[in-house]
């Protein structure tokens, strides 16, 4: 029995049989709202679908404009996953593989694995829901998602990786207090990613971020995570101003003037 089938126009890999448990491979074909389904068919068997595939290509492209993109080396133990996308073949002359059309990614609350760069480059893309118990955003996770202007985060997140959204004209996002830890450029916006017209729309670093404090007051923020003069409101556990020491807010407040 192959580990690879199809469902609908769109490819898996059985991760476990015992478990049954598939991740989808393939999804060039999704147009607009895709919806991950929470199951899928195989041999007579319903087989819960808890992520995507991860895939073990040589290099990938930068996080720059298509006009700037330079192949990168995969550094060791990572991997790229471009079910959406499809970044290798973008850049190929006349491919006709890529996908540009999904505006909007629904992952049900099984879903577990989601590698790098899993929804990179999907300039349409307007709204994204993540599983509510995802601890971990990985990086380059909607990396040039130039349409993304809002988010909201799972309550139970804990760190947001390197890139995770970087190219994402975000205007304000609400970090959830169990945030521990933010990676470096994990909302730089840089100007090179919009043109003129976009710019103007959105101003430059207007970006309001809310909530980034935790309940202990322990966070892990590069000073490279977010946009230069970025306003950041500081809450804790009250929906109000943050009770916490004027020390704290301005060690915090120094990182990103």
């Amino acid at each position: 029995m192959s580990d690879n089938f199809s469902y609908y126009g769109f490819r898996y890999r059985i991760l476990n049989k015992f478990k049954k448990e598939v991740l989808l491979i393939d999804a060039t074909g999704a147009r607009d709202r895709f919806l991950i389904p929470k199951e899928v068919e195989y041999d007579g068997k319903m087989y819960k679908v808890v992520g995507f595939e991860k895939r073990k290509e040589t290099y990938y492209y930068d996080y720059q404009p298509a006009d700037k993109r330079r192949k990168v080396e995969r550094r060791e133990g990572e991997e790229v996953c471009t079910p959406f996308s499809r970044l290798l073949d973008r850049y190929k002359s006349n491919s006709k593989k890529y996908n540009d059309s999904v505006t909007e990614i629904i992952m049900h609350d099984d879903i577990k694995i989601i590698p790098h760069f899993t929804f990179g480059d999907l300039s349409s893309l307007k709204c994204i829901k993540f599983p509510k118990d995802l601890q971990e955003i990985p990086s380059a996770c909607c990396a040039g998602c130039t349409s993304l202007i809002s988010i909201e985060f799972p309550e139970n997140l804990k760190k947001i990786g390197f890139g995770a959204f970087v190219g994402c004209p975000f205007e304000k996002i609400t970090i959830p207090s169990s945030v521990s830890h933010i990676d470096a450029c994990a909302f730089n916006l840089s100007k090179a990613w919009y043109n003129e017209a976009t710019r103007k729309r959105l101003g430059e670093n207007k970006l309001k971020v809310v909530n980034i404090l935790n309940d202990e007051g322990k966070v892990v923020i590069d000073p490279l995570a977010f946009p230069e003069n970025v306003k950041i409101n500081y809450l804790g556990k009250s929906k109000g101003k943050s009770s916490k020491s004027e020390k704290k807010k301005s060690i915090f407040s120094k990182l990103f003037k």
